[in-house]
């Protein structure tokens, strides 16, 4: 078979890395020997919902997929790129990766998945690094919409299925309710993120504890705040996490206990809202 004549090689963004100057926006770029003197540059990826880039997909499998920690490091840097959920057309970021990718890199080709719920192909988008990534962005939207409650309602249980493979990428389970343009919980109720996270806490060479993007770093001695959204309290429940994983937020490892504290937040009568699948769910526009 062709898998058997192939040498497969996994970037490592410390070494074997090639310098290919400064993007327009002053970004360095460094990328994976490998990739950058291959003869035929293919990117293989999947449309999923993302808050930086807008999407995942078309120039972001080159950087910062094959990046050197640099690239990866300056691409990231909290505040320095306008960015938006779902937004690619006014997103700084992307701009910048799709430059580089076309202009620098030299990105032959993308082949992008939208997956559905089930993690099969709702659709195949083959082409250029930008006008094959925006029709796939323009079917995502349309496979991923979702009808939000008519009222805010007291709860909202996101499953971040699926992305929920660790506890470092829960946060992708809001996005369902950050691209609505009105809230889905009242100001006063509580988000659930479900997350199975059967590598635990998982890894992060930017956001993880002690990076340079930790939002903890430098303070870990003082009592973490409880996140919120929109006034909205967030908890997690996941049976594979402990509460070192957790970081000081409030986890549930058993279902029942999680209820009752619902009940006792929101009584009997509560409305509750379910996304199964929040990380590639968006509302409906």
């Amino acid at each position: 078979s062709a898998a058997d004549r192939l040498d497969v090689h996994n970037n490592h963004p410390y070494d074997n890395v090639v310098d290919l100057g400064t993007s327009a926006r002053g970004t360095p770029i460094r990328i994976c020997r490998f990739f950058a003197e291959a003869d035929l540059r293919i990117g293989v990826g999947s449309i999923t919902p993302h808050g930086g880039p807008g999407f995942g997909g078309g120039a972001k499998v080159v950087i910062p997929g094959v990046a050197g920690i640099e690239t990866i490091a300056a691409i990231h840097e909290p505040g320095r790129f306008k960015t938006g959920l779902i937004d690619v057309e006014h997103n700084d970021l992307r701009a910048d990766i799709e430059q580089m990718a076309r202009d620098k890199v030299g990105l032959d080709c993308i082949v992008n998945a939208v997956i559905n719920s089930r993690r099969q192909i709702a659709g195949l988008f083959v082409g250029d690094l930008v006008s094959a990534h925006r029709a796939g962005v323009h079917f995502a939207k349309r496979v991923y919409a979702t009808e939000m409650p008519s009222e805010p309602a007291d709860i909202a249980i996101t499953n971040a299925y699926p992305k929920d493979t660790d506890f470092l990428q829960n946060g992708m389970a809001l996005n369902v309710l950050a691209s609505s343009a009105r809230p889905v919980v009242k100001e006063a109720g509580t988000i659930v993120i479900i997350t199975a996270s059967p590598e635990g806490r998982g890894y992060h060479g930017l956001y993880g504890p002690g990076m340079r993007y930790d939002p903890r770093r430098g303070r870990e001695s003082e009592p973490p705040k409880p996140p919120t959204m929109r006034g909205a309290s967030i908890v997690y429940f996941s049976p594979w996490l402990t509460q070192a994983d957790a970081r000081g937020n409030l986890l549930f490892r058993r279902w029942g206990e999680l209820v009752q504290y619902l009940r006792d937040q929101h009584g009997d009568r509560a409305a509750v809202a379910v996304f199964p699948c929040g990380t590639i769910q968006l509302a409906r526009e």
